[in-house]
């Protein structure tokens, strides 16, 4: 069964994109997501943050 993320050894490019809870890294030689890359937006919680990693 094929992996939804990125399985190259090498990437030759990364880039970024954006959906409605946050950023994460696409691999520009398979397109397909970075695993562990997704970072959520600011939470609305009063305190400031960046951003977060998923975990």
């Amino acid at each position: 069964m094929p992996s939804e993320y990125c399985e190259c050894k090498n990437s030759t490019n990364v880039f970024t994109k954006i959906n409605d809870k946050g950023t994460f890294d696409i691999c520009d030689d398979c397109n397909k997501e970075i695993e562990g890359s997704f970072k959520y937006f600011n939470q609305h919680d009063g305190k400031k943050h960046d951003f977060y990693d998923e975990y």
